[in-house]
This record gives structure tokens, C-alpha cells and sequence, in this order.
């Protein structure tokens, strides 16, 4: 373990291979000025009275084993907790935020999204890598009642196609539909949930489907 100090912004590694470790900490280094320019470190450094943020990031070989228990050291000094790891399945993605993780980043994209998730998980808010996506849609496919209530039917069947990556084209040629129309409900889904991207879109129903489970599991 291995604590990075940047104003009051403080990382730390757990469960690691030193290789690894110091590939994400140099990937850090070279990319610190996306989180200055994010307005990370002033939002964290503002109140004098404040110790800062502390972030703990563990890798987990089997996501599936993780357990509450594991963030105790991480608990008694209220850090927020990454975790890294291969999920193979919604569950196993659901029960790592239930444990007390603040995200959950697939190791096969952790380079290209340990910058945002640190920057989520320091604005307090629970970070999924978009690549989970198609578990969480596989889920829903057997468990279409909660996810139905975001949407409508026709939505339901476009998100699915976008978030596991099928051009307009594809999903007119799909839903019996011209590519307009399919520009008309990407418009409407995206102004629902208020964002501007297929990664934004993607990122805010899979956080707003865990923190359905959440509720309803406590």
C-alpha cells in the first residue's frame, strides 16, 4: 500500500501486484491536470476544516468474494473505496457497492476511466464502468419489472441496443423504425435523464439501478 498526496486529495492501493500498482500510478501522475481542470481539488480544499479526501483503491481477482468486511480499514477513517476487478455478472457488481464501494471499474478499461471515477467518487458519487453495461442489461432481461419503470417499452429496447454499442442504423433495422425516429427517442431518453451522451446515458442508469437495489435491500 501506497498513499499519493495532492493537496487534500489522498489515494492509497490495496490488493495490488507492484507492476500494476505503479502503472496506475504513473497513469495518475500524467493525468493530474484533468482533475485540476475538473475542479476536484478546489471543491475538496475549500473548507479549511475539512482533512481532505480520502480514496482507497482495491483490486479484487473475484469480485464475488467481496464482502464489508474488507473495507473496515477503509470505513473507520470514511474513505471512499474504488473497486477494480472482472465482473462477470450484475450481482457480483451489486453486492461490491452494497459492501460500501463507491464504484466499480472493469480492470480490462481501468486506464481509461480511473480519472473519472476518482473524480465521481470525489464529488460523493457512486461511479459503474460503462463497459458493465451489458451484465446489467443481461439482468434486466430476466428482471424486466424495475427496469421498465425508467422507461417505456420501446425505450427500454433502444437502450439496450445503444449500450451494447449498435449504430442508429442497426437499431432502426431492429425496431422496424427509421433513423430519424430512432434520433427522435435517443432526444427524448436523453432529455429524461438530462444528458448529452451515450456514455453519460449509460453511466446514470446503471447508478440509478443500484441505488434502486440499495434502497430496497436495507
Amino acid at each position: 500500500m501506497r498513499d499519493n498526496n495532492f493537496l487534500q486529495l489522498h489515494i492509497s492501493y490495496f490488493g495490488f501486484e507492484r507492476k500494476l500498482q505503479q502503472q496506475l500510478e504513473s497513469h495518475f501522475f500524467k493525468n493530474i491536470r484533468l482533475l485540476k481542470k475538473s475542479g476536484v481539488f478546489n471543491n475538496i480544499s475549500g473548507n479549511i476544516d475539512s482533512p481532505g479526501v480520502n480514496i482507497h483503491i482495491y483490486f479484487f481477482s473475484c469480485p464475488s468474494k467481496i464482502n464489508a468486511q474488507m473495507f473496515e480499514k477503509s470505513n473507520a477513517i470514511s474513505a471512499r473505496v474504488l473497486c477494480i476487478g472482472q465482473y462477470n455478472d450484475f450481482e457480483e457488481l451489486l453486492s461490491c457497492i452494497q459492501a460500501g464501494s463507491y464504484g466499480c471499474i472493469s480492470i480490462m478499461n481501468v486506464f481509461e476511466e480511473i480519472i473519472p471515477a476518482i473524480q465521481s467518487v470525489s464529488q460523493n458519487k457512486i461511479y459503474v464502468s460503462s463497459s458493465l453495461a451489458p451484465a446489467v442489461i443481461k439482468y434486466f432481461k430476466n428482471n424486466k419489472d424495475h427496469y421498465s419503470n425508467l422507461f417505456t417499452t420501446r425505450e427500454n429496447k433502444l437502450i439496450q441496443l445503444l449500450t451494447e454499442g449498435a449504430l442508429y442504423k442497426e437499431i432502426a433495422w431492429k425496431l422496424n423504425i427509421s433513423q430519424n425516429t430512432v434520433r427522435s427517442h435517443v432526444r427524448n431518453i436523453y432529455s429524461k435523464m438530462k444528458v448529452h451522451s451515450k456514455t453519460q446515458l449509460t453511466q446514470k442508469i446503471l447508478t440509478a439501478i443500484l441505488h434502486f437495489h440499495l434502497f430496497i435491500s436495507y
